[in-house]
């Protein structure tokens, strides 16, 4: 158990760092990237072009357990609670949350103005139904299931024959979510930022199996990005989803993420203009925020 927290505490190490994109010559300058810059300092293109090195395995986040696949997931959907740009957690598709005295009990308001790319609401019943699915013993390309194990039942359903009604996770109705964990657990809450948290649109996967391997119409997603594309081994790209609750906040209007695993490619491509960030931000530093922003060049 000692090395399964220390597990989930690294995997929140990795996940919350983060990348403020901006052209190579701001570093030169010695610019400071993290201020806000005015809109006379954008740059007219609001696309930004990346390498991700690889494919990614899974694009379905209950199942990802990779840097690659995380890089794209924390674009394209969004928890309960999501990180901004100073590393702290927030609220996200929840709006409010409280906290019983004995830390025991979680009550999360689900936002009324968040939508699925389809124009569907996103309702509690999505994280019911995102988070028994991976603490279902059945769907076995689950690895990092163990970080729901705080949750009441959690456990005992994803490993010792237990009902997955008797998980602490009810549906007080559309907008009301209830956790009830088995015992305190303080980083719960910056975990519901991780993609294993996020939710699907249950009205749409349900009973498709291979849902998360192509862009089709069932890749519904409720993130700041969507998957506009996705040419296995070579490119994805995201677009802005117009429709995300805080899509104001939002500048970049697309995200080419490209699968270069030549290092030598890649370097010839960023002396070129065709890549703004030299290397993969699944390394040291990945790309999960979507308050990025492309600055000018100087």
């Amino acid at each position: 158990m000692l090395k399964r927290k220390w597990s989930i505490l690294l995997v929140l190490v990795l996940s919350f760092s983060m990348v403020l994109a901006a052209c190579g010559d701001d570093k030169k300058a010695g610019k400071d990237s993290s201020k806000e810059p005015s809109k006379d300092e954008l740059a007219a293109d609001q696309t930004l072009n990346v390498n991700v090195r690889e494919e990614p395995p899974s694009l379905h986040p209950g199942s990802a357990t990779d840097t690659t696949s995380g890089a794209v997931l924390n674009q394209v959907f969004e928890g309960l609670m999501r990180v901004n740009q100073q590393g702290e957690v927030e609220e996200a598709m929840a709006e409010s949350y409280e906290m019983s005295e004995d830390g025991l009990t979680y009550t999360f308001k689900i936002r009324k103005d968040a939508k699925w790319s389809n124009g569907d609401p996103v309702v509690a019943g999505d994280f019911e139904y995102a988070w028994k699915w991976v603490l279902n013993p059945a769907n076995v390309d689950t690895d990092y299931a163990y970080q729901m194990y705080m949750i009441k039942g959690a456990e005992a359903a994803k490993e010792q024959g237990g009902s997955l009604d008797d998980i602490g996770i009810t549906v007080k109705d559309d907008h009301t979510l209830v956790v009830e964990l088995a015992q305190p657990t303080a980083y719960f809450i910056d975990l519901t930022a991780f993609h294993t948290f996020f939710p699907v649109n249950a009205k749409v996967v349900d009973g498709k199996s291979d849902w998360a391997q192509e862009k089709t119409d069932n890749y519904v997603t409720n993130g700041p990005f969507l998957l506009d594309s996705w040419k296995h081994k070579d490119k994805i790209v995201l677009k802005k989803n117009p429709e995300y609750w805080d899509a104001d906040t939002v500048t970049l209007e697309t995200i080419n993420m490209f699968m270069i695993m030549d290092e030598n490619t890649a370097k010839q491509m960023y002396d070129k203009g065709e890549l703004d960030w030299l290397g993969s931000p699944t390394d040291s530093s990945r790309l999960l925020q979507f308050h990025i922003i492309k600055k000018k060049a100087h």
